[in-house]
């Protein structure tokens, strides 16, 4: 497959729209992509038994806080999806990012918490559109 239009670095974004089953809609004007993954707690387990060494385990899994960010398109379906996300408190929306540097493109499903958004006014270059989301898991389907 060819990398097309609106991906980074051979990444592109898309948004769910809450249904089942789930439609993604492409989020072309997106130009940063951040890290996603997750991290697990680590637990300490140790007990007497354990003859002078700790012990640990994987605890739970939390995801980071990231940000993605666009060029700023006014009256954009996209943008003003989420933008009433936000506002809206919306418990938690689906995040698809396809790595579409590998044929067929690999899909990383972000189950996300809308935090923030934000436009950015500039004078001598592009507008930018920002949002903020709390990772609350990612499934590879």
């Amino acid at each position: 497959m060819a990398i097309g239009e609106g991906t980074v670095g051979g990444f592109k974004v898309y948004i769910g729209d809450g249904l089942s089953p789930e439609g993604f809609d492409a989020w072309c004007e997106v130009f940063n992509i951040p890290e996603f993954g997750q991290t697990n707690d680590l637990v300490e387990i140790t007990s007497f038994c354990n003859e002078g060494s700790r012990r640990y385990a994987p605890g739970l899994a939390d995801g980071l806080e990231v940000e993605f960010q666009g060029n700023h398109i006014p009256n954009g379906a996209v943008q003003e999806s989420l933008r009433d996300h936000v506002i809206a408190k919306t418990s938690s929306i689906n995040l698809r990012i396809d790595d579409e540097n590998i044929s067929p493109a690999e899909q990383y499903v972000l189950n996300v918490v809308p935090l923030s958004w934000r436009i950015g006014p500039v004078v001598d270059d592009r507008n930018t559109f920002l949002f903020g989301v709390k990772i609350n898991s990612i499934t590879v389907p």
